[in-house]
C-alpha cells in the first residue's frame, strides 16, 4: 500500500491510497495520518481511494473508526 498526501484546489487535503488496505497496512495509516491530525494541520480531510485493489474488513473499519472521529 502506498499512501501519499495532495491538496486539492479548494484547499482540502486529499489522502491518496493505492493497493491493497487490510489488516496489515491500517497501521501504516495510522501513521500517516497521527502526526498532521495531532497537530492540527488539518480541517478537511477527503480520501482518494480510486487505486486501491482491494480493501478489506479491517480497511473498511478503519475508514469509518476516521470518519467517526472527525
Amino acid at each position: 500500500m502506498a499512501i501519499q498526501w495532495q491538496q486539492s484546489s479548494q484547499g482540502k487535503q486529499v489522502l491518496l491510497c493505492s493497493g491493497v488496505i487490510g489488516s496489515d497496512s491500517v497501521s501504516q495509516m495510522t501513521s500517516a495520518l497521527a502526526f498532521p491530525v495531532d497537530a492540527g494541520d488539518i480541517s478537511s480531510l477527503e480520501a482518494d481511494l480510486s487505486a486501491v485493489e482491494y480493501l478489506d474488513s479491517c480497511g473498511f473499519g478503519f475508514l469509518l473508526q476516521l470518519r467517526e472521529s472527525a
